[in-house]
């Protein structure tokens, strides 16, 4: 059995590791809960495409009718923790429609996607 361990990779300083649903930022491994792994794939995969609430939640809690837009923010917030440094904001909050991660996203073999 082939053992394949799936990253994206964010620019020069982020990794998302897929399989083990953490953020590697410059070498560092920052375990992610469940929901801020979902969130922050989801934010991935649109990247930089604005991202609606509601789609947000959807993808995130699967029932987004049980979480507030406070329990998403909060989230989003633990989230921007990780990332961000210093005047560096890459997790863009555009309101009152959703959020923009902006991040060149390259693969593991340097190529933008």
């Amino acid at each position: 059995m082939d053992c394949y361990i799936k990253h994206i990779q964010l620019g020069n300083e982020f990794c998302l590791d897929i399989d083990h649903e953490v953020l590697i930022k410059q070498g560092v491994i920052f375990p992610l809960s469940r929901v801020e792994f979902r969130l922050l794939y989801f934010l991935v995969i649109n990247q930089g495409q604005v991202v609606p609430f509601k789609k947000l939640k959807n993808y995130a809690w699967k029932m987004p009718f049980t979480v507030t837009r406070h329990e998403l923010y909060v989230y989003i917030s633990r989230i921007r923790k990780k990332l961000d440094s210093g005047n560096h904001n890459h997790l863009i909050c555009i309101r009152n429609v959703g959020y923009v991660l902006k991040i060149s996203k390259h693969n593991c073999s340097g190529r933008v996607e």
